[in-house]
C-alpha cells in the first residue's frame, strides 16, 4: 500500500467520525436557530412513545464513494487505463454501499414521539430526543421553527 492511498483512507475515516456527532437532544439548537422567530403554541401531550431513528444524510455514501474510486484507481495503477477506470468504478460502488451502511450504523439511535393536543383543539406531532421524556398529560409549549420542539410549559 503506497503512502498516498493510506493517506487517502485515514482522511476519509476521518471525515466520517463526525457523523456520529450529529444527534441532537431536545436541548440542543443549530446554528441555523440563532437569532430566528419562531412561533409558539401551548397544548397538552396526549400520548408518548419510544421510537426508532433510522436514516442518513447520504454523506456517508459521498465520501465512501470517492474513497472506494480513489482506493480502485490505485489498485489499478500501473495497469491500462481501462483498469484504473473499472478500479475507479467498482471502488465507487463498494465504497458507496459501504460508507451508507457505515452512516447508518452510527446514526441510529432512539427518540420521543409526542402527540400534543394544542389549546386550539387541533393536535400536532413531534420526534425528539430527551434526556428525560416529557410525560403524558404534561402542559408543554410547542416551539415552531428551524429547530422545532416542545419544552415544558413553566406555567408563567
Amino acid at each position: 500500500m503506497t503512502f498516498r492511498l493510506f493517506l487517502v483512507v485515514l482522511l476519509s475515516g476521518l471525515f466520517l467520525v463526525p457523523l456520529g456527532c450529529t444527534r441532537r437532544s431536545g436541548n440542543t439548537y443549530s446554528s441555523q436557530s440563532l437569532g430566528k422567530i419562531g412561533r409558539v403554541d401551548k397544548g397538552v401531550v396526549l400520548n408518548v412513545r419510544l421510537v426508532n431513528v433510522e436514516g442518513t444524510t447520504k454523506t456517508g455514501t459521498m465520501l465512501g464513494g470517492v474513497t472506494g474510486a480513489a482506493l480502485g484507481y490505485e489498485i489499478g495503477k500501473g495497469s491500462g487505463d481501462a483498469t484504473k477506470i473499472l478500479g475507479s468504478a467498482a471502488g465507487a460502488i463498494v465504497g458507496g454501499i459501504a460508507g451508507a451502511g457505515t452512516e447508518e450504523m452510527i446514526t441510529r439511535t432512539t427518540a420521543y414521539e409526542y402527540i400534543v393536543e394544542m389549546e386550539t383543539g387541533h393536535m400536532e406531532t413531534i420526534v425528539q430526543r430527551d434526556d428525560t421524556p416529557i410525560s403524558h398529560g404534561d402542559r408543554v409549549i410547542l416551539l415552531k421553527g428551524p429547530d422545532a420542539k416542545i419544552i415544558l410549559d413553566p406555567g408563567i
